[in-house]
């Protein structure tokens, strides 16, 4: 599609002109999904080969974990049976990024240099792997001035910096092989590396044209992912018992919920007090009652009797019990006057 668009991986064109404002506008593959892939192809192809010809291997996270489970002590990271075998939680984030962690580098790092485990011993090509993938991806969800690091967000003071890193972050991913075979930005499973290649560019591309020119102080590259529509559409099928499948009325009535965070309470300062506990909007998959009358239909043509069903179901709210209470208010009051 993008190639459609007029967009190039091979050349690092990733922008196109839209066709009637004639602006550019930047194509941009979301970073929690390419580092979802590039943690699946690790697992597929078990290693990689670097520049240098050094074995980036997958099999030292699996030793890690099983020294961790048989001594029954993790060395101050997060990874666990579930991380390596992530097979039926494909689509988390957090095993991807935990995987590619500095915790999990330093954990590696020590069983090599300080126990002197003999099948960690050729284990730095693997952790200047992960530590490249971790600092790439804290760079692309840098959402705070008040972070530090790579997690800052791109700004005057530290463009330089980010800047030269992500050149040279590009240039290693672009150089890494598959072990005896092709480069992976060539191989079956290279969008991954091709997105995070990507990425790199467009975030030199918002600097230049948004936080050089002045017109932002800082670019919080997080307001780019794709998280926002993800929390979104969890949100909204959670209104529905996790449904993955809302109708229409139920997809309509979630969002109205969300709009109004997620319900309206009444804390007796108003004008008239609640006298029971009603839903202000429902979300319910049973079917629309009819409310009308064939007196009503028939002196109403369809349009008018949609709207009239519509605005009786926006006000239906009385229960039975509370029908009953008016009913027996109105004839005490009409039997005392």
């Amino acid at each position: 599609m993008l190639k459609h668009l007029g967009c190039n991986f091979e050349e690092g064109k990733m922008k196109f002109e839209d066709p009637v404002t004639k602006y550019p506008i930047m194509a941009l593959l979301d970073p929690s999904h390419m580092v979802k892939l590039i943690r699946n192809a690790f697992q597929v192809y078990q290693v990689f080969v670097d520049e240098n010809g050094k074995k980036i291997k997958w099999s030292y996270l699996e030793e890690l974990n099983k020294l961790q489970e048989k001594e029954k002590f993790h060395l101050a990271n997060k990874l666990r049976y579930r991380h390596i075998h992530y097979h039926n939680q494909k689509m988390k984030v957090k095993l991807a990024t935990q995987l590619f962690s500095l915790s999990v580098c330093d954990a590696i790092d020590f069983c090599r240099e300080e126990l002197n485990l003999p099948i960690f011993r050729e284990s730095l090509p693997t952790t200047v792997f992960l530590n490249t993938i971790n600092n790439f991806f804290d760079i692309l969800n840098s959402k705070s001035m008040s972070q530090h690091g790579y997690k800052k967000p791109i700004n005057e003071n530290n463009a330089k910096e980010i800047l030269e890193y992500i050149d040279k972050v590009a240039g290693y991913i672009s150089n890494l092989k598959c072990d005896n075979g092709p480069l992976l930005i060539e191989s079956q499973r290279k969008v991954g590396f091709k997105g995070f290649i990507g990425c790199a560019v467009a975030v030199r591309h918002f600097y230049e044209t948004l936080v050089q020119t002045g017109e932002l102080v800082f670019f919080p590259f997080y307001k780019t992912s794709q998280d926002h529509l993800e929390l979104l559409f969890g949100n909204i099928r959670s209104h529905g018992g996790s449904n993955n499948n809302p109708t229409a009325r139920q997809f309509k009535a979630a969002y109205k919920k969300l709009l109004v965070h997620i319900e309206l309470k009444d804390f007796g300062s108003g004008n008239c007090n609640a006298l029971e506990q009603l839903s202000i909007l429902t979300c319910s998959a049973v079917d629309r009652i009819n409310l009308t009358t064939p007196s009503t239909e028939k002196a109403c043509d369809d349009e008018s009797d949609n709207e009239f069903q519509e605005e009786m179901l926006d006000h239906y709210y009385l229960t039975d019990f509370s029908m009953q209470v008016i009913g027996n208010f109105f004839h005490t009051s009409f039997f005392k006057f």
